[in-house]
Parts: C-alpha cells; structure tokens; sequence
C-alpha cells in the first residue's frame, strides 16, 4: 500500500501581463525626438582628489564597512552604560553617612580606664 498525496490549492495569483517597448524603438525614439532619458540613475562620479566613495566602488568590502558601523554602535553602548554606571556611583557615595565617635570633650563622659582606686 501507498500513501496518495494530498493537494492544495495554491495562493499564487495571476500577474496581469504587458507588452513592453523593445529596447531599440525606445533608443530610436529618445535620439529623434530629443527627449530626456525619463529613468536615468543618480551621478556617482566623484572628483579623482576625493577618491572613490564605498558605496558606489565594487571592490569595497561590506562586511568591513559593517563592521565599523557596528564599532561605532558598540562604542555608543559601551558610553551610555558607563554613565549610568557613574551616575549610580555618585548616588551611592552621596547616601553613605560616615559616623565618627565623639571625642569624650564633647561628650562629657569621662574614661574610667585605670583609674580604680583599689589597691
């Protein structure tokens, strides 16, 4: 015996279709009529003095310029958590009462440390 598979329907809908303008009518027409390219990018030319900026190079590592970002992140954390280390400190030392012992002319008691009379 066999186990028959069970069927669901899918929940993958149609994509209504179109006809795009092929490549060389949209050159032929943009050349005659002089029209602007209407979806052009934004310029990443850079002056050669500035050098090439990592989002645009594709040699730039990502996973480097990630991991100083999250550098930074840890750095931001790290900064906060001090303060409010500090901040506890100061809080702490500000309830602690030091209490010193009076001195016994202030007190008016006296010492009766050796000074029995018996003999």
């Amino acid at each position: 015996m066999y186990k028959v598979g069970k069927y669901s329907k899918s929940k993958v809908q149609n994509v209504d279709k179109f006809e795009g303008e092929p490549i060389e009518w949209r050159i032929d027409r943009i050349l005659n009529n002089n029209e602007p390219v209407p979806d052009e990018t934004g310029v990443i030319y850079t002056e050669k003095g500035d050098g090439h900026r990592a989002e645009f190079n594709i040699r730039t590592d990502r996973f480097e310029v990630a991991a100083e970002g999250m550098d930074l992140v840890q750095k931001q954390a790290t900064a906060k958590s001090e303060a409010k280390a500090q901040k506890r400190k100061q809080e702490k030392e500000a309830k602690i009462v030091k209490l010193e012992p009076k001195k016994e002319e202030e007190s008016g008691a006296q010492s009766t440390n050796g000074t029995s009379d018996s003999k």
